[in-house]
């Protein structure tokens, strides 16, 4: 174990995507998912919207343990909010030069759509007949 790993405290599942080499019948690339569960930390690195701002964009630094290879088409799912930020690129892992200790950080992204209006609780008006 790692010193720096007593520091990761989020339950979180690890989402390894494998594409297959050949096309689907419709042309399209297959992928199977490993999920793996372990534990990491987050921490906010900013957000911001798309061009016509109805995107919200939040963006995360994530740690995890010494030895995670993760690729930039792999994601990571928080288990207490169910939340699934992707990757931006692949995971480096930084070495201290004085102790040679190891982690593994990665960008992610979060994209929110943003919730459909609710419903207008006002009912339509009705018509009366014969009205003028």
């Amino acid at each position: 174990m790692s010193p720096l790993e007593h520091l990761l405290t989020i339950p979180c599942e690890l989402i390894r995507r494998v594409y297959d080499v050949d096309p689907d019948g419709d042309g399209g690339q297959t992928r199977t998912e490993v999920v793996e569960a372990t534990t990491c930390e987050v921490q906010t690195a900013g957000s911001r919207e798309d061009e016509s701002g109805s995107v919200q964009i939040a963006t995360y630094r994530v740690f995890l343990g010494a030895e995670v290879p993760l690729r930039g088409w792999d994601a990571i799912r928080l288990v207490d909010t169910g939340e699934v930020l992707e990757l931006e690129g692949d995971a480096f892992a930084p070495r201290s030069p004085l102790t040679g200790d190891s982690h593994v950080e990665a960008v992610a992204r979060r994209t929110d759509y943003g919730a459909p209006p609710p419903p207008d609780p006002t009912p339509a008006p009705l018509e009366l007949e014969g009205a003028v």
